[in-house]
């Protein structure tokens, strides 16, 4: 004689149901694994990564309650602890993608002068000059001798500096091209000499 398999604790919860809710959330675990690891392969701190870590420890212990509760046929207990592992997993990967795109908007703004999308905006003189002090000058598309070459400026030239960081200048020369130069290659002209 074939035994009946329990029924579910609530009339409302069955086995494909959850079936389905256990997929989601073991895709949900390896998104926030996958989230967490890229964030650490681009340099973000062990410590910024600390809410991520903990909400996948309490998402992926709320996992293992489920499918214990799912083998044992008890669905409801499983459906609900699955739901909150579910929850927990979305604010795991959440947070490691905020991490690691703050670290890279950071890196972006302190090494290459350039500003997120959303604060750019049409590029305006500022009134502040500088000119060239030595032969022939590389307009770079970004701040740093990696970036690709977009135009040239000669000793004597005048340019607008439109932006700066540390090392570099963003400047736009009197026919319109934009690029970015490094300082020691521009002397800073008095706002009384700007043309």
């Amino acid at each position: 004689m074939q035994s009946a398999s329990p029924s579910p604790v609530s009339d409302t919860i069955g086995r494909e149901q959850i079936e389905g809710l256990r997929g989601e959330v073991h895709r949900l675990q390896a998104a926030s694994h996958e989230a967490l690891a890229a964030a650490m392969a681009i340099g973000v701190a062990e410590a910024t990564l600390a809410d991520a870590r903990m909400a996948l420890a309490t998402a992926e212990q709320q996992l293992h309650e489920g499918e214990v509760a799912y083998t044992a046929q008890r669905y409801q207990r499983g459906w609900e602890r699955l739901v909150s592992a579910r929850g927990g997993l979305s604010r795991a990967e959440e947070a490691a993608v905020r991490a690691g795109l703050a670290h890279i908007e950071r890196a972006l703004t302190e090494e290459y002068g350039l500003r997120p999308a959303r604060n750019l905006r049409p590029e305006r003189s500022t009134g502040v000059t500088g000119q060239v002090t030595q032969g022939v000058v590389n307009l770079r598309e970004g701040a740093g001798t990696s970036f690709q070459v977009v135009g040239k400026a000669r000793v004597g030239e005048v340019l607008d500096i439109l932006h700066e960081t540390s090392e570099w200048y963003q400047v736009r020369t009197s026919d319109g091209r934009q690029g970015w130069v490094f300082k020691g290659l521009i002397t800073r002209l008095p706002v009384r000499e700007a043309r």
